[in-house]
């Protein structure tokens, strides 16, 4: 038996059936003291869907301040490779709640739900921890782990062979505390739909190099290249728009930029559509007398329907709308006060009096407070770029 300290495992749950199926009569070693073994909260992962977190979703309650009797200073939770570890908070509270939320790219109305009803404080998705245009199956170890300096989301991304399973080899380690307390979630938020982004993206350079840049000269076939290149473009800009986010309203302001870009290229290409339609409609009938040219035209077509999916896919747009509520839903959320009106000093006071002296009205006879200037804006900053002692990231590459 493999399993470490299954023995412990033997000791503290004897009734359960599943374990006593496992172990039958095997052999096992005899369990040593508390102090031998490390204690640790679990997350269980659950397939599915995700609608009805509390009861679909794996999650487990952690104090901030571990008891005397359960120190535990570890949250396992099964391997990742699209998951997202969430935290939640309430108020009042001396714990948190972590959570394995499956599949959010494929659950994304239920995410979106999760993430403006429970609010969670933190996010750490496969935007942080999977790299991308990966020619191995992810399989990402993700805990939390309470240091020195307080919790912290620990990542190992580990690849698998796609010929031999067992053949694993660790590509990356990360490491960044775990935000608490509620303000910054337009990073995760931004990072998460930058993902998206660059999903698309990774996607269509594919469809551009094996594909479309296959086709032929024809007045159709060139359509079909631009609609991938205007598609490839879009998502470009759409990354450039989100790293560049520093706060709630700048993450408003790149949504609503962003849905107002994709409207002007679904109206180019829904011009390129028109135009290879009527071009399809006027080329001639083509007949091949041999064989290898009928095989050849057949590649072809099948190469062009292969294009025209990818381009018909990746022109889903409902991520935006989802973007859009997000992100206005945070900038409500997180609108500072308006500040108290500037008081005008003593010597405007008199400038002001001297003036109506000098050019009075019929219906003023008070100086007029100076309006409030208005303040100079932060410069935008990746949602990642947090200074060297709020955050920390280490990567090693094998």
């Amino acid at each position: 038996m493999l399993t470490p300290a299954v023995e412990k495992y033997a000791e503290a749950f004897r009734a359960d059936p599943a374990l006593g199926a496992l172990l039958q009569d095997h052999s096992l070693p005899p369990a040593g003291q508390p102090e031998n073994y490390i204690q640790a909260h679990y997350i269980p992962y659950r397939q599915g869907s995700s609608s009805f977190p509390e009861q679909n979703v794996g999650h487990t309650v952690v104090p901030l301040v571990s008891s005397e009797d359960f120190r535990a200073d570890f949250v396992f939770t099964a391997a990742m490779n699209g998951c997202a570890l969430a935290v939640t908070r309430e108020d009042g509270r001396d714990d948190f709640t972590a959570w394995h939320y499956q599949s959010p790219s494929s659950n994304r109305a239920a995410a979106e739900e999760f993430r403006s009803e429970a609010r969670p404080v933190d996010w750490f998705g496969d935007g942080e921890y999977q790299s991308l245009g990966l020619t191995s199956i992810p399989e990402s170890t993700n805990l939390l782990w309470r240091g020195e300096q307080g919790w912290e989301f620990l990542s190992q991304e580990n690849h698998a062979n796609f010929l031999d399973y067992d053949d694993v080899r660790t590509h990356t380690t990360t490491s960044r505390p775990v935000r608490l307390e509620p303000g910054e979630e337009w990073r995760y938020v931004a990072r998460h739909y930058l993902r998206t982004v660059e999903d698309r993206l990774e996607t269509l350079r594919r469809v551009e190099r094996d594909y479309a840049a296959k086709l032929g000269a024809s007045r159709s076939d060139l359509l079909l290249k631009s609609s991938v290149s205007m598609l490839k473009a879009q998502a470009e800009r759409d990354a450039t728009s989100l790293q560049g986010v520093g706060d709630a309203r700048q993450l408003t302001q790149t949504a609503e930029r962003i849905r107002h870009d994709h409207e002007g290229t679904r109206r180019i290409m829904a011009a390129f559509d028109a135009q290879r339609i009527e071009a399809d409609r006027s080329a001639p009938a083509t007949s091949f007398w041999f064989r290898r040219q009928a095989a050849a035209a057949e590649r072809e077509q099948a190469r062009r329907a292969k294009v025209r999916h990818f381009v018909s896919e990746l022109r889903e747009s409902t991520w935006i709308s989802a973007l859009t509520r997000e992100a206005h839903a945070l900038a409500t959320r997180t609108a500072a006060p308006a500040p108290p009106p500037a008081q005008p000093t003593t010597a405007q006071y008199f400038a002001d009096a001297a003036r109506l002296r000098a050019h009075g009205t019929p219906t003023q006879h008070t100086p007029t407070p100076p309006q409030p200037q208005p303040q100079p804006q932060p410069q935008p900053r990746a949602p990642w770029a947090d200074s060297a002692a709020a955050n920390k990231t280490h990567r090693t590459r094998s």
